[in-house]
């Protein structure tokens, strides 16, 4: 219906009671991914507790096997190096501005909420989930075209309407 609109398209769904339960988060797949095709995306993949191999290593081992399937990431950063690197507000609420999606290992996924901190939620960045092989051995390019296609739905209990965003004025994909 509105496959030939330049325009960003929202969603807001409202509800007749504010929930009284903590915030809640879901996943929904759209059709088409409502993130840009060149959109600086930030992956977030376990530490290597195993081998304890060094973060950097382990990074650039991560990068070429990505560039080799084809995935364009803007960085890739362990868990340890997020806490470490992005410590402080201002170097998260740095970080919430310079990334425009965070894709989250599974492993990693549970603790992402308390090291991103509010900065990264109320810009509306949720990390979503992707899984990835425990090994980080090969990258399956479907699973991160699917991951793409997602957008988070926040139904928090200090108000009764929530808005997802369904397709963005950049969106190169057609609906």
């Amino acid at each position: 219906m509105f496959a030939d609109s330049s325009t960003r398209i929202l969603l807001d769904i409202t509800s007749f009671k504010i929930p009284v339960a903590e915030n809640c988060f879901f996943n929904i797949v759209l059709p088409n991914s409502p993130y840009p095709a060149d959109a600086d995306i930030l992956l977030i993949i376990p530490d290597d507790v195993k081998t304890s191999t060094d973060p950097e290593v382990l990074v650039c081992r991560v990068k070429d096997r990505l560039q080799r399937a084809g995935i364009k990431i803007r960085e890739v950063m362990t868990l340890k190096q997020l806490k470490d690197e992005y410590s402080t507000f201002e170097g998260k609420r740095k970080l919430a501005k310079s990334v425009d999606l965070v894709l989250s290992d599974a492993l990693v996924f549970k603790n992402l909420s308390a090291i991103l901190g509010r900065e990264f939620y109320r810009k509306k960045k949720f990390p979503i989930l992707l899984k990835l092989d425990s090994k980080l051995e090969e990258f399956d390019a479907a699973d991160f075209t699917y991951a793409l296609k997602k957008t988070v739905l926040n139904i928090c209990t200090t108000g009764t309407t929530s808005t997802i965003v369904v397709r963005n004025h950049y969106s190169t994909s057609r609906g």
